[in-house]
């Protein structure tokens, strides 16, 4: 996703974590992309600390590193609603790859949805795999898109660009 997405010219914004935001963001690297990162904590207080030299390479990448609290601030449990409701606030469109019900990565793109007025999209996974529940359930309620490659993600994106467009005219 993260490479087709970077090819067609989009910024990849996460909050940095373990596993999928992590990836995208390597990814992102990779095909020469500009990644952005909003940290739970302050900028000097990389977390996860694991993730420390790809917030490196994504601050000399020319990509950014974003954080709303005191470069000394470390990270709590408390400051990662924040930082997703920042993240749902930067992007576009929300893309969630693999989240449970009960995560950051739904409440980000809920915020999306409820506050910022940006779709969410979900990628689906194994009908009982608790990794997925959160996307099928979004799917389930209504208020997410299912899209299983890139080119979906860019439809929507187009078509809810000329959708306003068209209400603005």
């Amino acid at each position: 996703f993260a490479q087709g997405l970077v090819e067609a010219g989009c910024t990849i914004v996460s909050g940095g974590a373990r596993g999928i935001d992590g990836e995208a963001h390597r990814a992102t690297l990779r095909f020469g992309g500009r990644p952005v990162a909003v940290l739970g904590g302050g900028l000097g207080c990389p977390y996860p600390i694991e993730h420390e030299s790809m917030f490196e390479s994504i601050a000399a990448s020319g990509g950014a590193m974003i954080s709303e609290v005191p470069i000394h601030q470390e990270p709590r449990p408390g400051l990662f609603p924040r930082r997703n409701r920042i993240i749902s606030g930067l992007s576009m469109a929300v893309v969630v790859i693999e989240a449970p019900v009960r995560s950051g990565a739904m409440i980000t793109a809920r915020t999306a949805v409820e506050e910022h007025g940006i779709d969410a999209m979900t990628v689906p996974g194994p009908a009982d795999s608790w990794p997925s529940s959160g996307c099928h359930h979004a799917v389930q309620e209504g208020w997410a898109h299912l899209v299983t490659s890139p080119g979906d993600v860019m439809r929507l994106l187009e078509e809810d660009y000329s959708s306003r467009v068209r209400l603005q005219s």
